[in-house]
């Protein structure tokens, strides 16, 4: 009986040696991890939302017009719109907004345990009330606007965040 009670000792030993060294190599491999999504996550950001141009305001006008035809209403341009064409003018040419790359710059990477990292962006947006946030007076929706480019960052990075943490996981058991 002493024997099998030194094989057990012996085993939970080695596993305790080794549960001790996968901690802080999977803490490095969810890093890195987590900046190849996060890379990847500004890289959708960028091909999604900033290399579209900006339409200028007159275009917006347009586009309106053309939604509201096709639902079959008909365009009531405002107050200051009527007598004025659809044509291009000093006003017309200035671009509907000015794009400030705040939801570039909020998106950042949290590591909240040697096997979880997750990627959160704290832009804040001006909601039609002025200076309160969108959620200040629509709380109970959950999601007000989407992040497609994280999800595609997630399916295009797959395999290679499978890869860091294949090899991290090798590492630590192997000692190294």
């Amino acid at each position: 009986m002493a024997a099998l009670d030194s094989n057990v000792d012996r085993i939970v030993a080695n596993w305790m040696r080794r549960a001790a060294r996968l901690a802080p190599r999977m803490r490095l491999a969810t890093v890195e991890a987590t900046k190849t999504i996060l890379s990847e996550s500004k890289r959708q950001m960028q091909r999604l939302i900033y290399d579209k141009p900006v339409p200028n305001r007159m275009q917006m006008q347009i586009e309106r017009k053309r939604k509201r035809q096709a639902q079959g209403k008909t365009f009531r341009p405002r107050k200051n719109f009527v007598g004025r064409k659809m044509t291009e003018n000093a006003a017309g040419r200035k671009p509907a907004w000015r794009r400030t790359r705040n939801l570039s710059r909020k998106e950042r990477m949290v590591i909240l345990s040697p096997y979880v990292g997750l990627i959160v962006n704290d832009a804040s947006r001006k909601g039609k009330k002025g200076s309160r946030g969108y959620s200040k007076y629509r709380h109970n929706m959950k999601c007000r606007y989407p992040a497609p480019w994280r999800a595609r960052a997630v399916e295009l990075k797959r395999g290679e965040v499978t890869r860091i943490y294949r090899e991290g996981m090798r590492a630590a058991l192997a000692g190294r």
